[in-house]
């Protein structure tokens, strides 16, 4: 399968989850280029710098919920906060926490999917295959 996307980004603390994660990403083949943030202000730095507000970039964005300083819900506030609503529909919530409260919290910043870890390659294979087939 390969869907390609030019940017696939993980933003989640935990190093060995971005390890395994980027692994499964560059076996399903659908990012060209796969960036790792392990702090969640520093990719909502790199996307305010690179993409413009309005324009929904070609980017698929995996987010973890739970992290220190800024978590998977302060992303997403910010990325409304700063006009930037057109990339909620480029993120995936991918998180080990499968308590429905997280869930419905995403819903409502318009969160569509949400992943539990870890990823794996029938996983995203699935989801892929599901929502851009």
């Amino acid at each position: 399968m390969r869907i390609p996307f030019p940017t696939v980004l993980l933003i989640d603390d935990e190093p060995i989850a971005n390890f395994l994660h980027e692994i499964v990403i560059r076996q399903v083949g659908i990012g060209q280029e796969v960036l790792i943030f392990q702090q969640a202000s520093r990719a909502l730095d790199y996307l305010l710098a690179t993409f413009p507000p309005a324009t929904p970039p070609s980017v698929l964005i995996f987010l973890d919920i739970n992290m220190p300083l800024m978590d998977g819900f302060d992303f997403l506030e910010e990325l409304q906060r700063k006009g930037y609503s057109a990339l909620l529909a480029s993120i995936v919530i991918l998180s080990s926490s499968t308590h429905p409260i997280d869930q419905q919290k995403a819903k409502q910043y318009g969160i569509k999917y949400y992943l539990s870890k870890p990823l794996t390659q029938s996983i995203l294979q699935d989801f892929i295959r599901r929502n851009y087939l």
